[in-house]
């Protein structure tokens, strides 16, 4: 019919099927468009808790699965700086002044990273308790450090009292690691490196910025 093209007349039985048919189109339509608009819906609602469970509730930066996947991503052969950044004497700093002001002074280191890691290429997780890591891509040894340094003056610069610290303000202290473009290095292991230079920068005397480098890995104590 649509074509033009003739057809043999229908039975009563099958023009009040049509008819019926048309009859509900109306109602069919709406449901199809609600069907629609619903399952859009759920595929946004899917994306968002997606998001979430690669984000950490409290700082709003990447969690753990989320630095996981992005070292999955890492190409070995682009230059790569990693920071690791620990709050000095945290645990002291919640015991005295108790978890909210904790939360509140995570939350501030956290903001502080992400603005100094703000390049597009950037990325920043919590690592896990008073631990955050910046993952810098295309940034070697002297990039990273200089960022590194940027973000441990911002916090000191701030002058949030810390009761345990003989400085009397909060302050944290960074671990770097970085290759170079070429190097073949698994980001696993360039994380490592700055966890061990992290450490070192404590046992020096907290709130300073250490690279890894092999002397380092004599490092035995771990302080907070």
């Amino acid at each position: 019919m649509r074509g033009g093209q003739g057809m043999a007349r229908l039975p009563k039985t099958c023009i009040s099927e049509l008819s019926n048919i048309i009859d509900i189109l109306p109602s069919l339509n709406a449901y199809l468009n609600d069907l629609h608009q619903r399952s859009g819906q759920l595929e946004q609602e899917r994306e968002r808790f997606a998001g979430l469970s690669l984000t950490d509730d409290l700082t709003g930066l990447g969690n753990r699965r989320a630095l996981d996947q992005a070292i999955q991503q890492d190409r070995q052969t682009n230059a790569l700086a990693i920071l690791m950044v620990d709050v000095d004497n945290f645990k002291l700093y919640n015991d005295t002044l108790g978890h909210l002001a904790g939360d509140v002074a995570l939350q501030t280191v956290a903001r502080i990273v992400k603005q100094n890691c703000a390049r597009a290429s950037d990325k920043t997780f919590r690592y896990g308790g008073e631990e955050f890591v910046g993952l810098l891509t295309a940034t070697g040894r002297e990039g990273a450090m200089a960022v590194a340094e940027s973000l441990r003056e911002a916090v000191e610069k701030l002058h949030i009292p810390h009761p345990g610290l003989e400085s009397g303000i909060l302050t944290i202290s960074v671990g770097v690691a970085s290759r170079e473009q070429g190097d073949i290095t698994h980001v696993e292991e360039l994380l490592a490196h700055a966890d061990i230079a992290l450490y070192a920068a404590k046992n020096s005397g907290r709130n300073r910025v250490c690279h890894y480098s092999e002397e380092h890995v004599s490092t035995d104590a771990h302080p907070a």
